[in-house]
């Protein structure tokens, strides 16, 4: 594994056949960290990834990877700085699941050499790391959500890239198997070094396992930095409409988020029992 490729967005605007979804947009990415990237549905969450992982091409701007456009790097020399786990992987019928993982050498091969020893040995490192060695001949399609997800993870891990891109990871996941897919994250970060960014919608889990935090409101970054500074109160009540309690945490001392309410949902029950205040003060005419 190489050293972490140094990203950065410079005011990007993103959009699906012409809508914009985000308009002069500009990020970076901190080395060797954790990234987390919350928001509410449909704010760009994932667009920014595609975009940041060459799926999506800018209308403008530039996505910069160790100071050169992300669109002038060859395509096997992109692979083998970035790779990117999309929300939903489809796996060919009936590949087992060393196969799947094989498949992420492919940026490492020559024309003259398809598969070496050093391509054996990293696939089983990174089976061995996801902790699905013992199921390397069984076909994915039999496998449990939560252990699919460890595989598709496994195939990056074999691509070996330093920075790795990971787009809701834990969806439809049981929280044990949340748990499990994020302590994988953190343990690739922490032990390899490699810098992990992912989208997630479960705040509480964000500010768990997040060194650095993006939060996207609208197309744009609302805030951005370590997860004590961002995570407060209003911003939660701004960005995702909600009323919450911030405390810490005592057994990891970063910050616990306890949801209360919905803001929409009290604004609509205000409104209701000020009409039902109103209706009740007016007296019906008596019938004649």
């Amino acid at each position: 594994m190489s050293a972490a490729p140094h990203i950065h967005a410079q005011e990007l605007t993103l959009a699906y056949d012409q809508r914009v979804v985000s308009h002069d947009l500009s990020v970076e990415i901190p080395h060797g960290k954790i990234t987390i990237i919350v928001g509410p549905n449909a704010c760009g969450k994932s667009t920014l990834l595609r975009a940041m992982s060459r799926l999506l091409t800018p209308e403008k701007g530039v996505v910069m990877l160790d100071g050169k456009a992300v669109n002038s790097v060859g395509s096997k020399e992109f692979a083998r700085r970035l790779g990117l786990l999309p929300q939903q992987s489809q796996a060919p019928y009936g590949i087992t699941v060393g196969d799947l993982a094989a498949r992420g050498r492919y940026p490492h091969q020559k024309m003259l050499q398809q598969w070496s020893y050093d391509d054996e040995a990293a696939v089983r490192r990174a089976l061995s790391a996801c902790g699905v060695l013992d199921l390397a001949d069984r076909p994915v399609d039999e496998l449990s959500g939560g252990q699919r997800q460890r595989v598709w993870i496994s195939l990056l891990l074999a691509q070996d890239p330093p920075t790795m891109l990971l787009d809701e990871p834990t969806t439809y996941l049981d929280i044990a198997n949340q748990l499990e897919v994020l302590e994988l994250v953190r343990q690739l970060n922490q032990d390899e070094g490699r810098t992990m960014v992912l989208v997630l919608h479960d705040l509480m889990l964000a500010a768990r396992y997040a060194d650095h935090l993006i939060v996207m409101h609208d197309g744009a970054i609302a805030a951005t930095g370590p997860v004590p500074e961002v995570l407060t109160e209003q911003l939660l009540a701004e960005v995702f409409q909600i009323r919450a309690q911030i405390s810490v945490d005592p057994l990891t001392g970063r910050p616990l988020v306890v949801p209360l309410m919905s803001l929409r949902h009290e604004r609509t029950v205000q409104r209701r029992s000020a009409g039902d205040q109103e209706t009740s003060g007016t007296t019906p005419p008596m019938p004649s």
